[in-house]
């Protein structure tokens, strides 16, 4: 399900050309993939491509990465990059490589993929065949670093990392005044319902730190400038996705927005033991080694 490019020409950006931002759903894993172009020279990026979540886990669909194929090829879009905002969650179904092989032949040079566990797993692989002391040329590199700028077309994309939450390697991409993976962040209402023991930290000082990481990701978003849009990543299809919402609106809705560091420390440190008690294991639950479940299955 593909909704039709937003454009975002105002008298005020007359310097220069906004995006063309093409916002395309994914229904099986309730998350936004974005084609986001530079209208006056054709080159482009992609942000968040999916597969299709299937319930036969042997199988692959690429439904979802198929609608942003077809955008490209309808507006003659030249891709380079392809770029994630998660490592984890729906976004995990990655048609990243799978993209990338198809622009490669659509476009006679395949775009760069950045994906810091697909490299980090690649060059261990290199190293170990060809040795330590050879480069080489590839179009795939590690995640941009925090702050770090890249052009396409005449437009230009920083990264935000924004660590503190569930999912790793964790960050957004601020293209003139369009954000994009920050919008569940922006509007934090509620904790994610998704919680597990493993995801809860073990020591008081290391909770600590996850929350600050938090706060400082929560607040290096809502100080963006208040007209600055916020495109959604995931949630149920709505019409009021297809629009974006601005820095402004997220403030009011965001229930952590006016907390300073040490109060904000002190809500979510009493949130995170209320859901540990939520969620911890009944006092009669009590682990039990392989050995002794395979003890039990041969009778000893």
């Amino acid at each position: 399900m593909s909704a039709p490019p937003f454009s975002s020409d105002t008298p005020e950006t007359n310097s220069h050309s906004p995006p063309i931002i093409h916002n395309i759903y994914s229904q099986s894993t309730s998350t936004w993939q974005y084609v986001v172009a530079d209208r006056t020279t054709g080159h482009c990026i992609i942000v968040d491509p999916v597969r299709d979540h299937c319930a036969d886990r042997a199988t692959i669909s690429t439904t979802a990465a198929d609608a942003i194929v077809d955008v490209v090829r309808a507006h003659s879009y030249t891709v380079d990059y392809i770029l994630e905002t998660h490592a984890t969650g729906p976004q995990c179904l990655s048609a990243a490589w799978y993209l990338r092989m198809q622009f490669s032949t659509l476009q006679h040079e395949p775009p760069q993929l950045c994906d810091e566990v697909t490299v980090t797993s690649l060059e261990a692989m290199w190293r170990r065949k060809y040795g330590a002391n050879n480069n080489f040329s590839t179009s795939i590199r590690g995640g941009l670093y925090d702050g770090e700028s890249v052009t396409f077309g005449r437009l230009s994309l920083t990264c935000i990392h924004l660590p503190g939450f569930a999912a790793p390697y964790r960050r957004a991409y601020l293209i003139d005044k369009d954000v994009f993976g920050a919008h569940s962040i922006a509007v934090l209402t509620e904790e994610p319902p998704n919680i597990c023991l493993k995801d809860l930290p073990e020591s008081h000082v290391e909770e600590s730190e996850r929350h600050l990481d938090a706060w400082s990701s929560i607040n290096r978003i809502l100080s963006l400038p208040g007209d600055t849009r916020v495109w959604q990543d995931s949630g149920d299809y709505t019409v009021e996705g297809l629009q974006p919402l601005h820095v402004s609106q997220c403030i009011a809705l965001n229930k952590y927005a006016n907390l300073s560091k040490a109060d904000f420390l002190t809500r979510r440190l009493a949130e995170t033991q209320a859901s540990r008690g939520q969620y911890q294991r009944p006092p009669s639950y009590k682990a039990v080694s392989l050995g002794s479940r395979l003890g039990s299955w041969i009778g000893v």
